[in-house]
């Protein structure tokens, strides 16, 4: 291979190394701002997590914390339904 192939290789494997450490900072930053909190959706639902669970997408803690508040959310709506 020829120096300048060598050279293209080489930035695009630090550009690649670049774009995956920004997008796990994001991903740092993003569950340090929502603390770890679901989406607050209408349209989420209580499979849609189970899913993200199952998926690896939500640990066991994150998991029981955001069912127990989509419940409790659900609750709240039956003992008050003009509440909207």
């Amino acid at each position: 291979m020829t120096q300048a192939t060598l050279d293209i290789l080489f930035w695009c494997g630090v550009l690649i190394a670049a774009i995956v450490i920004v997008g796990i900072v994001a991903m740092v930053v993003r569950r340090i701002v929502l603390g770890g909190r679901v989406l607050d959706q209408e349209t989420f639902t209580l499979s849609d997590l189970r899913q993200l669970h199952c998926e690896g997408k939500l640990t066991d803690q994150e998991f029981e914390r955001a069912k127990v508040a989509y419940i409790a959310r659900g609750l709240a709506r039956v003992d008050d339904p003009d509440d909207n």
